[in-house]
């Protein structure tokens, strides 16, 4: 089976609830945003997930739920849980004011639409 290897804008990302349960009453959804990899999610007030891996990543498949890539891969594994392994930083950004706190490897940013946890450890 081939499968679509091509980030473009406009695309949605979400749980597909092939393997677990979906709500309609949550609305954590993304759409593509331009250069891979910027995800946003359309609250009252969006919030924006980057992983900036350049013009020049290379996917081997790209599907509603899975970002996967020469050296990466960002997926959801529930309707509220995305996980990912990237050799870059990522980074969250929010239209609204947010508070931003760090314990350990996570940093917690708090939003009027919920509550992000953007956990890296940095290896070699």
């Amino acid at each position: 089976m081939k499968l679509h290897n091509h980030y473009s804008y406009g695309q949605l990302f979400c749980f597909s609830g092939i393997e677990g349960e979906t709500s309609r009453t949550e609305d954590f959804v993304a759409m593509m945003m331009p250069g891979p990899i910027a995800l946003r999610f359309h609250f009252e007030n969006a919030v924006t997930l980057r992983i900036p891996l350049g013009e020049t990543a290379s996917f081997q498949a790209v599907t509603g739920d899975l970002l996967d890539g020469d050296g990466f891969l960002v997926a959801f594994v529930s309707r509220s849980t995305i996980v990912g392994k990237v050799p870059v930083k990522p980074a969250v950004s929010t239209e609204q004011d947010s508070k931003r706190t760090q314990e350990g490897d996570t940093e917690i940013i708090e939003t009027a639409e919920g509550v992000f946890y953007l956990t890296a450890k940095q290896e070699n």
